[in-house]
């Protein structure tokens, strides 16, 4: 019974043994899938938008544009400065829309949900709902 066991256990010592392995996958393989093109954050679109704000400007549709740019780039870079920036052309848009305000709303809402701010998209959401 002692030589079976003894037997077992140089087995398994021999087999656990430690060589020196190959790589799996060379550097050079995989490179060329890891190479990503720079994102653009403007455009003549945008910019186009973006100049004709002022800061006493009352360009409705401008707001919204440049809200919509903004949050575009944040999808892109996953920067939160631009998600702040789209935030902040969104609640200018609301403060001075007479027509079409909950559009705004509900854009405001998404800038929100994606801040994970979601009581005050709840309010907001509401808020457009309201008015229909």
């Amino acid at each position: 019974m002692k030589l079976i066991q003894l037997l077992i256990v140089m087995i398994l010592v021999s087999s656990c043994g430690t060589k020196n392995q190959d790589a799996i996958a060379h550097k050079k393989d995989y490179d060329k899938f890891l190479v990503s093109n720079e994102i653009k954050t403007t455009s003549k679109y945008f910019d186009l938008w973006n100049s004709k704000i002022r800061p006493d400007s009352m360009q409705l549709t401008s707001f919204g544009v440049v809200g919509g740019e903004y949050n575009r780039y944040f999808q892109q870079t996953g920067d939160i400065e631009f998600l702040k920036k789209a935030e902040k052309s969104l609640k200018k848009a609301v403060d001075i829309a007479n027509t079409g305000k909950p559009g705004f709303y509900r854009s405001l809402a998404r800038n929100y949900i994606s801040q994970h701010r979601f009581k005050e998209a709840l309010k907001l959401a509401d808020s457009a709902a309201t008015i229909g």
